[in-house]
């Protein structure tokens, strides 16, 4: 299953059928170099095993005999997408996405009973031409099938899984009724090193939440780590421009003071730089500092330690913060969390602003934000910024 595929050897392929392609198909070099003369290729329907002739010339490497007659049986045709996957042994399976870029599902022959469990999950792929690069459309025969008119205007941020770490980007919905991924998702790219001319897959796992798998110009499925943490100690410089902006300032209720001010203006170094995406909190204890960490990017975040005030009154917040990413009048903020692998629940907040003497605050609501979360003094709360007024908040227990 999917599932486990980063605990098993596998690698995934991806190609674009040709007119020609439906007799001799060319393979990838990578590919090529772990397949023998013979491949196994597994029908997505049944167990049936078509063994397919790896033929190589000056041209490089192809799927040849055999391969026909396994198109011909599963009615593939010009411009689908294919994507192999190496399971080993020269063992390949296959998902086909038609001309409505979603993954096409085969009818099962009578004798074949249905697996409830070996059934795939709804996923569609996308070739990103020039025009996708901003946002990118969800193919609407996707949207008809899978994501209800609830999910849809909803407002609630697309949680975008790649290799673990979650990217929020928000939907816009046009009058005609189609569903793009829009805000955030440029940056989602442009982090993640994807480019014009590569390809993404994205299976859905329910309530706007979806795992990302890209493929790259050659077609061969691409790897992603995790960010690597900013060392403690490095001296970050203060810069007027567009770059992101890292700093920590003092976490006070009351109002500010001159020296306070001063600080400000002073570049000042987080103790842990958090990565570059609204990643699930990890299970490790905050350090019990009384200040706030925040960056203001896309995608901008402030992560926030709960004091025991903050969970019977309101949250303070830091003004040059709340002033970068929009609020500068009072408000109503949507807050989201998500349970589990693909719930989410949201709350309506009060952003409130005083004067410069006082901290902008999250007021009426955050209370109940408290205690349907289960907040404790010591948690620690990342508000991942998707818009001025929508917050996706992760949770950091307090072990």
């Amino acid at each position: 299953m999917d599932q486990s595929d980063d605990h098993r050897a596998v690698s995934r392929h991806l190609k674009v059928l040709l007119p020609s392609s439906s007799h001799k198909l060319r393979i990838s070099k990578e590919l090529a170099r772990q397949l023998g003369v013979t491949a196994l290729v597994v029908s997505p329907v049944g167990s049936k095993v078509w063994r397919v002739e790896v033929g190589r010339d000056g041209d490089g490497a192809f799927l040849g005999r055999g391969w026909p007659e396994f198109v011909a049986a599963h009615g593939l045709g010009d411009l689908w997408f294919v994507v192999f996957r190496h399971e080993g042994g020269g063992t390949l399976t296959v998902k086909a996405f038609d001309t409505s870029l979603c993954l096409r599902q085969f009818s099962r022959p009578l004798n074949v009973a249905a697996n409830r469990r070996s059934s795939p999950r709804p996923q569609f792929i996308t070739p990103l031409l020039p025009c996708f690069t901003e946002k990118m459309v969800i193919p609407p025969k996707f949207v008809r099938n899978h994501i209800t008119d609830v999910e849809t205007n909803s407002h609630l941020p697309v949680r975008l899984n790649l290799c673990g770490k979650y990217w929020c980007v928000e939907p816009e919905k046009d009058p005609s009724g189609n569903v793009f991924l829009a805000g955030g998702w440029s940056w989602f790219l442009a982090s993640n090193g994807i480019t014009e001319g590569e390809a993404v897959l994205l299976r859905y796992e329910g309530n706007m939440v979806f795992t990302v798998k890209v493929f790259g110009l050659d077609g061969c499925h691409k790897s992603f780590v995790k960010s690597r943490k900013m060392p403690s100690g490095v001296q970050l410089e203060t810069e007027q421009s567009d770059r992101t902006k890292i700093k920590k300032e003092p976490d006070a209720p009351s109002s500010s003071t001159g020296k306070r001010k001063n600080a400000n203006m002073r570049p000042r170094v987080a103790e842990k730089k958090r990565p570059r995406s609204s990643a699930p909190p990890s299970n490790k204890a905050p350090s019990a500092v009384s200040k706030c960490t925040y960056e203001i990017g896309p995608p901008a975040w402030i992560k926030k330690e709960i004091k025991a005030y903050a969970l019977k009154t309101y949250l303070p917040l830091t003004p040059c913060f709340c002033k970068a990413i929009g609020f500068s009048n009072n408000c109503v903020i949507t807050l989201t969390t998500s349970t589990g692998k693909s719930a989410t629940t949201s709350w309506q907040v009060t952003g409130r602003l005083f004067n410069s003497r006082t901290s902008p605050q999250l007021g009426h609501g955050w209370t109940s934000f408290c205690r349907d979360n289960g907040l404790k003094e010591g948690d620690v709360c990342t508000f991942n910024i998707i818009q001025a007024t929508l917050w996706h908040v992760d949770i950091e227990r307090r072990s």
